[in-house]
Formats: structure tokens, sequence, C-alpha cells
């Protein structure tokens, strides 16, 4: 899912999906001035969105892994694509170098 150029989830979304220890929403207004009695707040949430991002990262490692050593390979670009498109576009490139197309 993570991979979907359609359906590109919230942090909160991937949080929730990868059962992240803390999912939190901030319930102050973002288009106003920052109250001081909020930074502490404003603070550990950006830290915890931090953290999940780093947890995910941690996560997708292989598959990132994979999809570098594909755009190696074929040079195509494969870390936004899903594995459906990803699959596509490896078939279109081997066509391409077999019939001397490319």
């Amino acid at each position: 899912m993570k991979w979907s150029q359609k359906l590109r989830p919230s942090l909160k979304a991937l949080q929730v999906t990868m059962e992240y220890q803390n999912v939190e929403e901030y319930s102050g207004n973002f288009e106003k001035p920052l109250p001081k009695s909020e930074i502490e707040n404003v603070l550990s949430y950006n830290k915890n969105d931090v953290d999940s991002t780093e947890e995910l990262l941690n996560r997708s490692k292989k598959d990132i892994e994979l999809r570098l050593a594909i755009e190696d390979e074929y040079h195509i670009s494969a870390l936004n694509k899903d594995g459906v498109n990803l699959g596509m576009e490896i078939i279109k490139t081997r066509y391409l170098q077999a019939t001397n197309k490319q």
C-alpha cells in the first residue's frame, strides 16, 4: 500500500496500519500562531511523527533496497511505483532490450 500512486496514505494511517505504539493527533490549529503554552505539545507531536517515520523506514528497508537494486539494473525509477506498475515497467524495459528498440 505504501508504494501505491493512488493510495498515498497519511502518516497517521500508516501508524495505525503498522500498529505503532503511539498514534497522536494534534488538536491545535496550524493556521494560527502557536501559543507558548502549546510548544511542548507540538514538539512531542512532531517527535512522535519523526520517530514513526523512522520506524516505517526501518520496516521498509528491504523493499527500498530492492527498488534501488531494480533502479540500478534496469535504469528505471522504482521507488515510487507500486508492485504492478513496477512489474510493467520492468517487462517494458526487458522487451525493449530484447527487441533492440531501446
